[in-house]
């Protein structure tokens, strides 16, 4: 019987010690919040579109979050920008998320 009571002894600490690493993962959800609008100029046609994304794994190793709008359109030859649009796609379990910048103009 003691077994059993250090054996759940053993798992509630290492549950209490998983739970409170958790809230350094949620460093990354700030970007998610901060963009929930779409930035739009009607003065510009749309007429080329790029995207890139970035894609992090456990909410901490990755490249980069949002890539940004101005290195989107450098890459896709947009030289006036007619809307910026951020996408975040969860992977399974949320083991990785795909952050997307989609930029359309000419």
């Amino acid at each position: 019987m003691k077994n059993i009571y250090k054996f759940l002894g053993i798992i509630a600490i290492v549950a209490i010690i998983g739970f409170s690493m958790t809230s350094c993962a949620s460093i990354n959800k700030l970007p998610i919040y901060l963009m929930q609008e779409d930035y739009f100029n009607s003065s510009v046609s749309v007429v080329k579109k790029g995207q890139a994304t970035g894609k992090v794994w456990l909410f901490i190793f990755g490249k980069e979050y949002f890539p940004s709008a101005a290195k989107v359109a450098s890459d896709n030859g947009i030289r006036k920008i007619a809307s910026v649009e951020y996408n975040v796609r969860p992977g399974i379990l949320c083991i990785w998320m795909d952050y997307t910048t989609i930029v359309s103009g000419e």
